[in-house]
This record gives structure tokens, C-alpha cells and sequence, in this order.
């Protein structure tokens, strides 16, 4: 009965293995740990059977004789499987949620990354709207009638040379 428990969780495993590699991270965050419990009532039950079993095993061989061991020493084999089989199922799960969190991260530091570059490059350009914002009458290109252009141009520039700085130098991008 447990161990076709333990198969179905080995099954849910196998279902649920694909969506974390398919990029499907944010929602197995909630399927994982559905997931989990299933494991912790196992443990919580095959506990309470461990300390059980060995006594029967001491007490049934004394009380019916050796040719009974062999089948208490069978029960208690079948305790082991089960218990190997939740053991190996824990450990799947443990190594799934960590590659879940990692591929979490990894998303979450890319697009942390992202936002980096595009502030640093938008602080200059940002920098250079606002000080030719200001009024100033001692501005340089103040008076230029292509004074707009001239910075519109020199801002798409430095936009543009970070831009290329941090894909083709750092290939950060």
C-alpha cells in the first residue's frame, strides 16, 4: 500500500521535473511545496512503525519460534524499501526545489542586470537633459538655433556607446 503511494509521488515527480526545466519556475514554487507534504506524512507514519516492528521481531521470534523470524525479518525488509524508496524521493524533491530556486535566481539576477545597464545608461543621457534644461543665460549653444540637435545628438551618442560598451566589449548583454 505504502509503496504504491511512493510510486505515485515518484510519478508527480516525473510530471512536475519537465515544467521546472521548462521555464515554468514561478508556478512549481507552489507545486514543490504541495508536493512536500506528502513526503513529511510518510516519514511521520514509517516512524512510528520503525521502533513497532523491531520489537515485534524480538518478541514474535521468542514467542513463535525461529521458523517465524524469517517472515517478521520479511515485514521488516519491506519497512526498509519503503523507507529507502522515501528516503531517495526526499532526495529528488530536495535537489528539485534547489534547481527550481536556482533557476528563480538566475532569472531574477538577469533581469536585475538588465534594469543596471539600462539606468546606466540612461543616467548620462538624464543628466545632460536636465543640465541643458536649466535656465541658464550663460548656457553654451544657448543662442545656437541647432542647439537641440546638438544635444539630442551627443545624448544618442553616449546612449550608444555604453549600449555598445557593455554588449560587445563586457558582453554583458
Amino acid at each position: 500500500m505504502l509503496d504504491d503511494e511512493l510510486d505515485n509521488l515518484g510519478r508527480r515527480f516525473n510530471t512536475i521535473e519537465p515544467k521546472v526545466f521548462g521555464g515554468k519556475e514561478h508556478a512549481m514554487v507552489f507545486e514543490l511545496s504541495r508536493l512536500n507534504r506528502d513526503p513529511i506524512h510518510f516519514k511521520q507514519t514509517l516512524r512510528l512503525h520503525k521502533e513497532i516492528l523491531e520489537s515485534f521481531e524480538i518478541a514474535g521470534t521468542k514467542f513463535f519460534g525461529e521458523e517465524f523470524s524469517y517472515l517478521l525479518r520479511t515485514i521488516i525488509g519491506e519497512y526498509c524499501k519503503v523507507s529507502s524508496k522515501l528516503e531517495a524521493h526526499n532526495e529528488t524533491l530536495t535537489e528539485l526545489r534547489g534547481t527550481n530556486d536556482s533557476l528563480l535566481a538566475t532569472k531574477t539576477n538577469d533581469i536585475m542586470k538588465t534594469l543596471t545597464i539600462t539606468t546606466f545608461i540612461m543616467l548620462p543621457i538624464t543628466f545632460i537633459g536636465q543640465l541643458f534644461g536649466m535656465s541658464i543665460k550663460d548656457m553654451p549653444l544657448i543662442n545656437y538655433t541647432g542647439a537641440f540637435w546638438i544635444v539630442l545628438g551627443s545624448m544618442l551618442f553616449i546612449g550608444l556607446s555604453i549600449y555598445c560598451y557593455f554588449r560587445f566589449v563586457k558582453k554583458w548583454m
